[in-house]
């Protein structure tokens, strides 16, 4: 996987350093929303960190529950399955917490050389396991390369699978990105083209607002 441009790698610092700082504010009112993932979690590409899919969540929840939202991200970019597995999940609390969302499969899928559908199963089996009842995972957004296209329909294919075996939510990052037509989608990314700005994020918190809104809700996965 290539290093990070320098604007790329200083979003990781920041962003990174922001999501820190907000886990450990103390808000007993607050509900607690851990979120696992990649780079797209963390918010590289975004104009400002207010402008990461995870921001635009919280703001979301809070404003139709009336309750402030303590984010625990413990994304990291580079992420793939096997690494949410080894690394974050043993991050997250071990309760207090009102919502769980883990979107990953991105790196899985363009930076494999051979994406095998069993490499990616295996680790996120395990995650599913791991996750409270009615927590969430993420399909893989559309990069309409034709190449990457095939696996990341591979990957869906997986994510729903595993899923219905474990009774989880599912958040269609992938239909919220493959309804804009290629010159909308190319204007809502990044300047490495690979990445989301902002407005592409809207399109991500779209697919995951409503199943965080479920789960503090109480409320099962659809079936």
């Amino acid at each position: 996987m290539p290093s990070p441009s320098g604007w790329q790698a200083q979003h990781d610092a920041d962003y990174r350093a922001h999501w820190h700082a907000l886990a450990a504010r103390a808000d007993p009112d607050a509900l607690t929303w851990v979120v696992l993932g990649d780079s797209a979690a963390v918010g590289i590409g975004a104009e400002s960190v207010e402008r990461t899919y995870v921001a635009q969540v919280a703001e979301r929840v809070a404003a139709e529950t009336g309750r402030p939202v303590r984010v625990v991200n413990l994304a990291v970019s580079g992420a793939m399955a096997k690494d949410v597995l080894a690394d974050q999940l043993p991050l997250m609390p071990a309760s207090g917490v009102d919502a769980v969302t883990c979107v990953v499969g991105g790196n899985d899928v363009t930076w494999a050389w051979r994406f095998r559908e069993a490499a990616f199963e295996e680790p996120l089996e395990a995650i599913a396991r791991a996750l409270p009842a009615g927590a969430t995972l993420g399909l893989v957004p559309t990069f309409r390369i034709p190449p990457f296209e095939a696996r990341v329909r591979r990957a869906n294919t997986v994510v729903r699978r595993v899923a219905a075996r474990h009774g989880l939510g599912v958040a269609d990052v992938h239909a919220a990105t493959w309804r804009r037509n290629l010159r909308h989608q190319v204007s809502r990314l990044a300047r490495d083209l690979f990445h989301p700005n902002g407005a592409g994020y809207e399109d991500w918190a779209a697919a995951v607002a409503p199943e965080v809104l479920r789960q503090v809700r109480g409320q099962a996965p659809a079936a």
